[in-house]
């Protein structure tokens, strides 16, 4: 995805919503390729499918989840005065 309305859409909603993000935003589009490929298998591999975008929302959120559960236990820690090894 390089140069497309998604991505300077992607860029606005980072430059001046940053502060009410929980997750840097992702764009999801076509493999970039010179061309659309005639071949069908080809084809299919180029197209986003809602395999390769689910997997793509599961990964966001999955470091979403892993980022949370950091703050979450250096909060924790600070709170009660703890090692982080304890």
């Amino acid at each position: 995805v390089d140069n497309t309305f998604a991505q300077s859409l992607a860029a606005r909603i980072q430059e001046h919503c940053f502060e009410y993000l929980d997750a840097p935003v992702r764009t999801i589009g076509s493999v970039s390729t010179p061309a659309i490929p005639l071949n069908s298998v080809l084809e299919q591999t180029m197209i986003p499918s809602i395999e390769k975008v689910q997997a793509t929302i599961e990964n966001l959120l999955a470091l979403n989840f892993i980022e949370f559960n950091a703050v979450v236990k250096n909060s924790l820690i600070l709170c009660l005065g703890l090692n982080e090894h304890d």
